[in-house]
């Protein structure tokens, strides 16, 4: 009689096979992706190389991606595609990573084998490992975390694997500050029951958390300043710089003569605020159409067919993720995901829309997780429906 062993380590490999054919297809279709920012963190390996410094301040935010794409280019000179493989292959582990957390919240394999064919054939997504950028890793870590999450016992050996990923992740890119506050808001609850008796150490704990949110807005605002966008009025990202051009769409922008912004010299995250309170129809008007473009993945310079297409796939994905968040037993991991969909679209709420949507991906993983949780409950509840009629 075969054991679970045996079925396991077929999913394993099926799952590791689809995730081979699917990215040599992504290679033959879309080559090395030579983006503008791609193209400036390659730029920044080398000089890193050569220099042995970084080439901007900047760059200090991404020095994980920065760091690993000068250590391929020492091994392989003036190559990409080792770096590209390597970012491959840890987004193969991402995926057998989903595979085991869907696994074991859902209690079904099916869930995680779900979980893991969303996550490959989510082509907007997948798509960016085929390029030198941050979205990749990031990515990947972020399942890495919820495997962590999900197995979670309280142990000290399990504590500094998350501090460790936690603090790759936020070096990788900044916006990692967001998984960070979900982490530590599921540490808080996993602990709660034994701080419920204690008032001082709950008060401890919340003024904790509440340093760690004000101080990664303030990190995070200090270096980049969203209110040269409210003031160009741009939805998605330097649209007015396109203003007379092809790429140029008024739906992606928003112009007003009457915005009320805050002093130049005052501090970025004070600047934020004072916009909002200041310009409320504005601010909600903007950033409702920043959260739409960013969940909704259309864009009106992509073709229809591909607009046509993401629509059919959201609505699958999207319902399924309902489904599995309505039915999953694993609160925390609810709440986690929860809190990384509201942080992420209150952020790009007041920030703005990238052009390749890139901004949604913090929060795929947890999507996709859950989502493959729907349609296993969909399967189940397909085949229970069809072995009753054969009774019949």
């Amino acid at each position: 009689m075969l054991d679970d062993n045996y079925f396991e380590k077929r999913i394993l490999i099926g799952l590791t096979i689809v995730w081979l054919v699917i990215h040599v297809l992504l290679f033959k279709y879309y080559g090395i992706r030579n983006l503008f920012d791609a193209v400036g963190y390659v730029k920044g390996a080398d000089f890193l190389i050569q220099h042995g410094r970084l080439i901007d301040i900047h760059h200090f935010f991404y020095v994980v991606l920065v760091g690993l794409i000068a250590f391929f280019r020492i091994l392989f000179p003036n190559e990409i595609l080792p770096y590209l493989i390597f970012q491959c292959l840890i987004s193969g582990l991402a995926t057998l990573a989903l595979y085991k957390t869907a696994s074991k919240i859902f209690n079904n394999r099916l869930a995680g084998i779900f979980s893991s064919l969303i996550f490959l054939f989510w082509f907007d997504a997948i798509k960016w490992n085929m390029v030198t950028m941050t979205e990749s890793l990031m990515t990947s870590i972020t399942c890495f975390i919820l495997f962590c999450i999900t197995h979670f016992k309280g142990s000290k050996k399990e504590y500094f694997r998350i501090i460790i990923l936690l603090t790759t992740l936020v070096f990788i890119r900044p916006t990692g500050v967001i998984i960070i506050f979900a982490t530590v808001i599921f540490l808080i609850g996993y602990n709660w029951k034994h701080l419920k008796n204690r008032l001082v150490s709950k008060f401890i704990v919340i003024a904790g958390v509440s340093i760690i949110c004000i101080g990664g807005a303030t990190l995070l605002f200090t270096h980049w300043d969203f209110t040269s966008e409210y003031e160009n009025g741009n939805i998605v990202t330097y649209m007015n710089k396109n203003e007379g051009t092809e790429l140029y769409y008024e739906s992606l922008r928003m112009q007003s003569d009457d915005i009320d912004l805050a002093k130049p010299e005052t501090p970025s995250i004070l600047k934020v605020v004072h916009f909002i309170l200041h310009n409320p129809y504005y601010a909600l008007k903007t950033g409702s159409l920043k959260v739409w473009y960013l969940v909704s993945f259309i864009r009106p310079y992509h073709s229809k067919r591909h607009n046509v297409y993401t629509i059919a796939w959201l609505m699958l994905v999207y319902t399924a993720f309902y489904f599995g968040f309505k039915n999953v037993q694993a609160a925390p991991i609810r709440l986690f995901v929860l809190i990384v969909i509201i942080a992420n679209c209150s952020l790009i709420a007041i920030a703005t829309v990238d052009w390749d949507n890139r901004f949604f991906m913090p929060m795929e993983p947890g999507i996709v997780l859950l989502a493959g949780g729907g349609v296993s409950y969909f399967y189940n509840k397909l085949r229970r429906y069809i072995f009753s009629e054969e009774q019949k």
